[in-house]
């Protein structure tokens, strides 16, 4: 069995219509170009995991764009979960076999975690969406898990950021779960605009830069940076293991 190739997609941002910006950034185009970038250096991925904000207003218009943005520049199915900018109930509408709590994928899990809170841009995880990660990991514990969820569960080191990040106790209670459980091998999330990694309990934490605008790190207030779109190929293996590595689209 050859190790799954696995694209981790964050922060898309995409408008009603291509060509419309934010930040002066047509996040369609260099979505599209980070794709296309991608399929030319690293292949086309078997699975592709988009963690939130994939929209920047939530409309049928905004997702039926990135519909047609991924249709055209990823051919490769797609798991979605949702970000403060989004709306998970048209979400999961627009897409239906993407937007689903967990699924699996040779010896892999993939336990997808709704981390958003309504009318607030920071993040928290339910008791019920905890419970439901529990009970799924119990369920499958010969698969090795990734898990993924929008918001950072620990400090950037940016204050107005962390401000927005996941709450206190609900990143508390999941690094408790990570300490008891035996199978989960690596966390992704997205939510800064940075690149960020930590290990806990044994099991790294991922934050993946934004495919279209980054933050710049250590500040107080919001500050744009000048580094290019960004994502994450990963590729997961047999055993557990697994290889990471960011690629950016050049300038």
């Amino acid at each position: 069995m050859s190790a799954l190739r696995i694209l981790h997609l964050t922060d898309t941002h995409i408008l009603a219509e291509p060509g419309q910006t934010l930040y002066g950034v047509d996040t369609y185009g260099r979505t599209a170009a980070l794709l296309d970038h991608v399929r030319r250096t690293a292949g086309a991925p078997d699975l592709a995991v988009l963690s939130g904000d994939c929209v920047d207003t939530p409309s049928a218009a905004a997702y039926g764009c990135l519909k047609a943005l991924l249709a055209e520049h990823l051919a490769a199915p797609c798991l979605i979960l949702p970000g403060n900018h989004d709306d998970p109930m048209l979400l999961k509408a627009m897409f239906p076999d993407a937007a689903v709590p967990q699924a699996i994928r040779d010896n892999w899990l993939f336990v997808l975690l709704d981390s958003t809170r309504p009318d607030s841009p920071s993040g928290m995880l339910s008791d019920a969406e905890l419970a439901r990660l529990e009970a799924t990991l119990a369920e499958h514990p010969a698969q090795h898990a990734l898990i993924a969820l929008h918001h950072h569960p620990l400090p950037v080191g940016s204050p107005w950021m962390d401000a927005m990040g996941l709450a206190e106790d609900s990143a508390a209670r999941l690094l408790e779960i990570l300490r008891r459980s035996g199978n989960v091998r690596l966390v992704l999330c997205g939510h800064a605009h940075q690149e960020h990694a930590w290990t806990r309990h044994g099991v790294p934490l991922f934050v993946t830069p934004s495919s279209t605008v980054q933050f710049q790190p250590g500040c107080d207030a919001f500050t744009l940076d000048r580094l290019p779109p960004g994502c994450r190929w990963l590729e997961l293996c047999p055993d557990g293991g697994f290889s990471s590595r960011l690629i950016w689209l050049p300038e």
